[in-house]
């Protein structure tokens, strides 16, 4: 499977409402005000390839506040193939 970059994560969570809370130098912090899900990414380029724990740590916070079904990378990349991303 392709890999997923940060860009495509980034649109992802836009698309289900989260948007970029703050970040530092070192982070930036994802924020969906009406769930109160909060997700912190090491910065990386927006090219970059997502690491394995940022996707898997974004699911489970995902699936925990209910925005989020089965597999994360799935519903990229079914994003991907129907152009939301």
């Amino acid at each position: 499977m392709p890999d997923i970059t940060y860009a495509e994560l980034f649109a992802f969570l836009s698309s289900l409402g989260f948007q970029e809370f703050s970040g530092s130098a070192f982070d930036a912090v994802w924020r969906h005000p009406a769930s109160g899900a909060v997700v912190v990414f090491s910065l990386a380029a927006p090219h970059d390839a997502a690491r394995g724990a940022d996707l898997l740590s974004a699911e489970i916070r995902l699936q925990h506040h209910g925005l989020l079904e089965g597999s994360l990378r799935g519903a990229i990349v079914a994003a991907r193939v129907h152009g939301e991303t």
